[in-house]
């Protein structure tokens, strides 16, 4: 069995460190790195299935990080994690481009089972 490729970007290295050791596993791969252009650089090295994009990331790319991944990879999804609520967040062409939204703090059994319904969602449009 294939593993699924997760990618975190968050500036935060204590949650970056947490997400890969807690999320890592014989099912799934967990790379982090710290803003968008890493990411970038990043996924065109690897196939990722899914992104975990914290939408406070300081640099304002992640629109644009996601038009790129996706160039590549057009089936990855994306969840946005903040500590912002989503109804108080201003970049709706980014919004529009993620397939889920959850507060931080997110413990790593919540993380898990959006990670699997989102790998779900996935393999359902891949038999469409």
């Amino acid at each position: 069995m294939m593993k699924l490729r997760i990618l975190v970007i968050d500036e935060d290295p204590i949650l970056c460190k947490a997400f890969v050791l807690g999320l890592s596993s014989r099912e799934w791969r967990v790379d982090s790195v710290k803003n968008t252009t890493s990411a970038i650089e990043i996924a065109q090295k690897h196939n990722y299935d899914l992104l975990i994009v914290d939408i406070q990331v300081s640099d304002t790319q992640k629109f644009s990080m996601l038009r790129k991944i996706r160039q590549k990879s057009p089936e990855i999804r994306a969840i946005a994690i903040s500590t912002q609520s989503c109804l108080d967040i201003h970049d709706e062409e980014f919004l529009r481009e993620i397939n889920g939204f959850y507060p931080k703090p997110i413990g790593l059994t919540m993380m898990k089972r959006a990670i699997r319904m989102e790998y779900k969602k996935k393999k359902s449009q891949k038999m469409d």
